[in-house]
């Protein structure tokens, strides 16, 4: 029969110890509702910027279609106004609960 001492020298061998840690770690989260929380936080991140996303690229669908009313209206290239600056990249967006 294994002794407590052989099963801790078995599981510090092959990285038990790790993965003993997050699994506690995730019922702990799971059972105090962080987890969810957490989710629900990144859920509502990402449904803001799938809007913002959605409404630029209206906006820019419609550039495109006024500016080619412009042409064919007959306004030369060189005197359409030129397309707007995109806004500089802010980097990733930091979903990560803050505690």
């Amino acid at each position: 029969m294994w002794g407590a001492q052989e099963i801790a020298i078995v599981l510090g061998a092959i990285g038990g110890g790790a993965f003993i840690r997050e699994a506690v770690s995730a019922v702990w989260r799971a059972a105090t509702g962080r987890e969810g929380r957490r989710r629900a936080d990144s859920d509502a991140g990402w449904r803001a910027r799938d809007r913002e996303a959605t409404k630029r690229r209206k906006l820019q669908e419609y550039a495109t279609h006024l500016r080619m009313e412009l042409m064919a209206a007959g306004v030369p290239m060189h005197e359409l106004p030129p397309w707007p600056r995109s806004a500089p990249d802010t980097g990733p967006t930091n979903t990560k609960e803050k505690t």
